[in-house]
């Protein structure tokens, strides 16, 4: 079975994450070094991070990659 990457879920637990921590799109924009554009656009499902980056946001959020 073929597993899919799901980038609206993944953008909403980014989200949800992200405002739990009390963290702005800005803040965690510049702890990972990509515009706010591309944190939005990530947290609305409409494209994807690079590897890199996500691992950064997750340790940003201090949260693990596979939640």
């Amino acid at each position: 079975m073929e597993r899919t990457f799901d980038r609206e879920a993944c953008g909403r637990r980014v989200r949800e994450m992200r405002m739990k921590s009390g963290m702005s799109q800005e803040t965690l924009s510049e702890l990972i070094g990509v515009e706010v554009k591309a944190i939005s656009r990530f947290e609305n499902g409409h494209r994807e991070m690079r590897l890199g980056n996500f691992i950064m946001m997750s340790l940003a959020l201090d949260v693990s990659v596979d939640y």
